[in-house]
């Protein structure tokens, strides 16, 4: 039925809308980049370095200068959640429930 095939489409978009990104994006940005920028400057260097990269990053799909300050919001939050946790687990839990949000509220 039409309601078997929204909740297929709608798991399908929330595993690659809110899950993977949440992954691999937290993984480059609070891990690959965390991890070679505290070694060699203070943690409120890379929380503001990966931050901005990760806003950065997301507006160029496109969006541009529009989605860049809400989503450097974000990374400083997701920063800081690395920062007092040691983890990347917070960091993509809080990523992807932000997707989540938008995709549920877009939907």
């Amino acid at each position: 039925a039409a309601s078997d095939v929204y909740k297929r489409q709608l798991w399908s978009l929330l595993l690659t809308g809110a899950l993977l990104p949440a992954l691999v994006e937290e993984w480059l940005d609070r891990g690959v980049l965390w991890v070679a920028l505290s070694s060699i400057t203070t943690a409120r260097f890379t929380i503001v370095a990966s931050a901005l990269l990760f806003g950065m990053s997301h507006g160029l799909n496109g969006g541009a200068l529009l989605e860049v300050p809400h989503r450097f919001v974000a990374g400083l939050i997701f920063g800081w959640l690395r920062h007092r946790s040691g983890s990347l687990i917070p960091c993509i839990l809080a990523h992807a429930t932000l997707n989540t949000t938008a995709i549920l509220l877009a939907s």
